[in-house]
């Protein structure tokens, strides 16, 4: 059996081709890197990655030539392996093999930990943090642009450099003999030419290098929101929104800006360089030797003072972004602040964070003072002692006007090349650590939203029976799964049991914390079943995709929310993103490299199983896209004028001159609670799901507007599956069957009128509360 496998991406994947899946258990990999190790015989692995370690049992066999004797692996680099069976040899990059017993179990992780902390050293970085190599990638897309742009940073510089020789060579042809200033009008167009030649390629190097950065900038703000909208919500109970939206700002333009500081870093050195080899040329040995102590001296002072001025930048940026991170807590929650009448306080303790921000900015803009005045100081008595040496020499006649002159600007050319790098490379650390900062979120393994559907997800869509069934589902938020302390979790349900049949109602009554919310959250899959099982008709939930289970899913809460876009567009958008969602799974499927067409089975008898599900789903995806499209195309007016009405939507639309074009406000602040609920309402109503939950969906309105709305929602609940969670007397006759959740355990389940012909005493409490 040939086994052919490629690492494909930063985070080690294996995907095989021509074999039978049970042969991936020979290899196994480590965390997030390529640490590969082979613990049973295999005739064949390319891998097709650098730098990586191998780790392979001493009792590995491979076959090494056509009549097809065995070695072994030898502790040795290796830089070939033959394919034998194909007749070919196949050159990979060099290995670093490591043998161990693969039957002791002990020595296999001591193998790992050992080797894991050689591989970091090896690479340079922690397996968990972003190496230099890795930021440097988000270049490489624009490597063809880049190239031009440093070709024609290489070409200024070097022209810079000889600016100084020509107008050296023009000052020294007028104080010459008068027969040499013929030559004079020559040198001055030469140095015009040169000018232009400088200024040409500075114009396209800076040109690229920005278009460069904001094809980066786009590329990167595309991928990290990609990659945030798409994590589990786990994600965002550990991220800060502040920090998560700081990232698509900040550190995205300034992790774009690393090619405009390196291509000062590499013109600064290059002027540094330059400018010192011709400045000591040029220079006779006394006034080098005049220079010598000095400028060392000065360069010590410099870079010693240097460290110590980005200590306290990183001090002033840490105070600052406590500060930052603060006031936009606040202002984000403004509404808790202002009910508790918080805003005297909240003021007062933001200038406290000020105030520690003023005092590290003074010390701050203090050393950014003394900065100045070393440079100057220096810069200023280098100056001064040249022209007055200079001009010494001069008058000895130990060197001409024009070589002083270009003198002059070659050690303003070393000196300011010298500070610019500095100030690059600092420059550069902030932008690796932005960038750093980027990568760790984009580098984040992909969730279940980069997968496309399984089989089973279609089926489930396919079959058409939406029930729902409960079986001893127990879920606990303690994350600490240890069986030794089970007796200590806090279970917010217990063994919970029922049956909902398709199509059929229920109303799950509750005391607050009974366990109402956390049942809406494990059947719209925000949490994961610790316990039990949910089955949604045959199918278990964990083994329908949960944009699948979604898209026949609708959720309409207590807490209504609405995007800052019209009334219309409010109600368009479950549409959209569904139709939006397929368009993506059809691109997820592509991007798997798997390849639909009629002759697939023909070509490659192994796959053929696993052929027809992915042909199946790839068409099932495509008959939804067109049939989602002409639901959207066959919304017209008239469809949503009759959900206005039913919802009374239309009592505060007539009241505008652009009816349902208005625009809600962030968050519908435009509209009352009523309205932005009756809104709210008819969005998630108007796709028509299957499947239909309910929280206590008219919290926020009056009687009246009650007894209306729960009117159109026993219109609209005809032909699906519903479960509403309430305490409210008045949508219990709308539903088939009543479940009374206490603590976390379901105390009683059963037809409507059963319960209430017997009510349990949790129950009595609730409709003795309503009456």
């Amino acid at each position: 059996m040939i086994i052919n496998q490629y690492i494909v991406n930063h985070y080690f994947k294996i995907i095989p081709h021509n074999i039978l899946s049970n042969n991936i258990k020979n290899i196994s990999y480590h965390k997030n890197r390529n640490i590969i190790y082979i613990t049973k015989n295999i005739n064949y692995i390319s891998l097709k990655k650098k730098k990586d370690f191998l780790f392979i049992n001493k009792n590995v066999r491979y076959n090494t030539n056509n009549n097809n004797n065995t070695n072994f692996f030898k502790k040795e680099n290796l830089s070939k392996i033959e394919n034998t069976q194909n007749g070919f040899t196949k050159s990979i990059y060099r290995w670093k093999i490591r043998l161990f017993d693969g039957t002791n179990k002990n020595k296999l992780i001591k193998i790992k930990n050992i080797f894991k902390e050689k591989y970091e050293k090896k690479m340079g970085s922690n397996l968990d943090g972003i190496s230099l190599k890795d930021v440097f990638k988000i270049l490489k897309k624009e490597r063809k642009y880049l190239a031009l742009a440093f070709a024609c940073l290489l070409i200024s510089s070097l022209g810079q450099m000889v600016f100084p020789m020509c107008i050296s060579k023009i000052i020294n042809l007028y104080g010459g003999k008068e027969e040499s200033l013929k030559y004079l009008m020559n040198e001055v167009y030469k140095t015009i030419l040169l000018i232009l030649g400088i200024s040409t390629f500075s114009f396209f190097r800076i040109y690229l290098i920005e278009t460069s950065i904001e094809k980066i900038t786009r590329r990167l703000r595309k991928n990290l929101f990609e990659k945030i909208i798409n994590q589990n919500l786990s994600f965002f109970d550990k991220q800060k929104t502040g920090e998560l939206i700081n990232r698509l700002s900040n550190d995205i333009e300034i992790s774009s800006k690393i090619l405009i500081h390196l291509s000062f870093g590499i013109r600064n050195f290059i002027a540094a360089l330059i400018g010192g080899i011709c400045a000591l040329h040029i220079s006779p040995s006394k006034l080098f030797n005049s220079f010598l102590l000095p400028v060392s001296a000065c360069l010590l002072i410099g870079t010693s003072y240097g460290k110590y001025v980005k200590r306290i930048s990183i001090k002033k940026q840490e105070k600052l972004s406590n500060c930052i991170d603060f006031a936009s807590e606040k202002i984000y929650n403004i509404g808790y602040v202002r009910l508790l009448n918080g805003e005297s306080f909240e003021k007062k303790e933001f200038t406290k964070y000020l105030n520690e921000v003023y005092k590290i900015g003074k010390k701050y803009s203090l050393v950014k003072a003394g900065n100045h005045f070393l440079f100057f100081s220096i810069i200023s008595l280098f100056l001064l002692h040249l022209i007055y040496y200079g001009n010494y020499l001069i008058v000895s006649n130990l060197i001409n006007t024009g070589d002083l002159f270009s003198l002059i600007m070659y050690s303003l050319f070393c000196g300011s090349g010298i500070q610019g790098i500095m100030h690059a490379i600092g420059d550069l650390q902030k932008c690796i650590g932005s960038c750093s900062k980027v990568l760790q979120i984009i580098n984040l393994p992909d969730s279940e939203f980069n997968d496309y559907w399984l089989k089973n997800s279609i089926n489930f869509l396919k079959r058409n029976n939406y029930s729902i069934k409960f079986e001893n589902v127990s879920f606990s938020y303690d994350n600490n799964n240890n069986n030794e302390i089970e007796e200590k979790k806090n279970y917010a349900l217990k063994n919970v049991s029922f049956y909902l049949p398709h199509n059929k109602s229920v109303a799950i009554v509750g005391k607050s914390g009974s366990g109402k919310t956390t049942i809406l959250n494990l059947l719209s899959k925000k949490n994961i079943v610790n316990e039990g099982n949910i089955y949604f008709g045959d199918f278990n939930i964990n083994k329908i995709n949960s944009s699948a289970l979604r898209s026949i899913l609708s959720v309409i809460t207590q807490d209504p929310f609405l995007f800052n876009i019209s009334v219309k567009s409010n109600l368009l958008y479950p549409h959209k993103a569904h139709h939006e969602m397929l368009k993506e799974q059809v691109e997820l499927i592509k991007k798997k490299d798997i390849f639909i067409n009629e002759n697939l089975n023909e070509q490659n008898n192994n796959l053929h199983g696993i052929t027809n599900d992915v042909k199946e789903i790839y068409a099932y995806l495509l008959k939804e896209i067109q049939k989602t499209q002409e639901n959207i195309n066959n919304i017209t007016t008239d469809k949503l004028r009759n959900i206005y009405k039913d919802l009374h939507i239309h009592d505060f639309l007539n009241n505008y001159s652009n009816y349902d074009n208005i625009n809600v406000g962030v968050s519908g602040s435009f509209l009352s609670g009523g309205q932005k609920q009756r809104v709210y309402i008819a969005q998630n109503l108007l796709k028509n799901n299957k499947i239909l939950i309910l929280d206590e969906p008219t919290s926020s309105l009056d009687k009246l507007s009650e007894n209306i709305i729960n009117e159109a929602l026993y219109k609209y609940m005809k032909g699906k599956t519903t479960i509403i969670f309430t305490h409210r007397l008045a949508l219990l006759k709308f539903v088939d069957y009543i479940g009374v959740l206490n603590d976390g355990i379901m105390i009683q389940f059963d037809l409507r009128n059963k319960v209430l012909q017997n009510p349990c005493d949790i129950l009595k409490q609730i409709l003795n509360q309503n009456i």
